[in-house]
C-alpha cells in the first residue's frame, strides 16, 4: 500500500526495560437515598400526576375523534360504529351514559363532575397532586396545569351536541397545554427520583 500511511504503529521495546503499571481509579456514583432525596408523599404524588396527566391527554384525544366523526355524519343517523366509541369513552371515564349515544357520553365525560374518571375530576386530582409536590414543579408546569383548569372551565359551559365546532376548539387548546405540559417535563425537569416517578406514571 501506500508507504505514507499505516493501519497500525508499533514501538519496540529496548533490552532491559521494564513495564510500568499505572493505578487504575474506577469513578463510581454513590447510591441515590431516595428517602432523604425524595420524601413519601412528593414522589406518591408526582406518581399520580402522571397517572393524571395521561388520563386528561387520553380522554381529550378519543373525545374529539368522537366529534370529528359525529361531524362527517348526519347526527340523526350516526352510524352504528359510533357505539363503540361511545363504549371507549365510558369504559375509560368511569359509569357512562351507554346506549350508543355517543355525544351523550362525550358532554357526560367532558363536563359532568360527578363521573369519577371523566374530565373535570381527572384535572381536579391533577392539581391535588400537584400541588403535594409543588417544590418539584416549575412555574411553567403551573402555567399549564393553571390553563388546564380553565380549560375545564370553559367546556363545562359548552353543549357539546349543540356546538361541536367550539367543542372541538376547546379540546384543540387542552391540547396545545397538555402538550406544554409534558414539553416542559421532558425537556426542562432535572431527570431526579421526582422526574423518573412521574414518567412512571405517564407509561
Amino acid at each position: 500500500g501506500d508507504a505514507d500511511t499505516s493501519s497500525d504503529v508499533w514501538v519496540p521495546q529496548s533490552e532491559g526495560s521494564r513495564f510500568i503499571d499505572l493505578p487504575v481509579r474506577v469513578a463510581g456514583l454513590a447510591q441515590v437515598d431516595f428517602a432523604i432525596s425524595l420524601p413519601s408523599r412528593a414522589g406518591e404524588s408526582m406518581f399520580w400526576l402522571g397517572r393524571h396527566l395521561e388520563r386528561a391527554e387520553a380522554i381529550v384525544r378519543l373525545t374529539r375523534t368522537v366529534i370529528d366523526r359525529a361531524e362527517q355524519e348526519s347526527l340523526s343517523e350516526l352510524p352504528a360504529w359510533m357505539a363503540d366509541l361511545s363504549e371507549a369513552v365510558d369504559r375509560l371515564t368511569g359509569i357512562g351514559y351507554g346506549g350508543g349515544l355517543a355525544l351523550s357520553t362525550v358532554d357526560g365525560a367532558l363536563r359532568d363532575p360527578q363521573r369519577w374518571e371523566g374530565l373535570p375530576n381527572t384535572v381536579s386530582q391533577l392539581l391535588t397532586t400537584a400541588g403535594s409536590a409543588r417544590e418539584l414543579l416549575s412555574v411553567e408546569v403551573w402555567d399549564g396545569l393553571t390553563a388546564l383548569r380553565d380549560d375545564v372551565a370553559l367546556l363545562a359551559g359548552t353543549d357539546v351536541a349543540a356546538d361541536l365546532g367550539l367543542t372541538r376548539d376547546r379540546l384543540d387548546g387542552m391540547l396545545a397545554n397538555l402538550a406544554s405540559v409534558a414539553g416542559v417535563v421532558h425537556e426542562s425537569m432535572l431527570r431526579g427520583p421526582g422526574w423518573r416517578l412521574l414518567d412512571a406514571g405517564r407509561r
